[in-house]
């Protein structure tokens, strides 16, 4: 059986701190990332190398509250 390691982060702005995040998820391997306080419109599409997004978005187009799970692709 695998070890799954699980991460919580709040971002405060993931847009804001997208290279600080990309940074740490690489470098402590944590299969399964949970990411509050996203900030992103429902319309934003953010990536990050390596993982699968699901997200849930604010309905109303504004850039605040927000959740996402990263999920790092074997």
């Amino acid at each position: 059986m695998s070890e799954l390691n699980i991460c919580i982060l709040n971002a405060n702005s993931v847009n804001q701190h997208k290279l600080e995040i990309f940074r740490f998820l690489h470098e402590k391997k944590f299969r399964c990332n949970v990411i509050a306080e996203t900030h992103l419109p429902n319309k934003n599409n953010f990536f990050i190398t390596d993982f699968r997004l699901y997200a849930t978005n604010r309905p109303d187009e504004k850039a605040h509250a927000g959740t996402a799970v990263l999920v790092r692709i074997q």
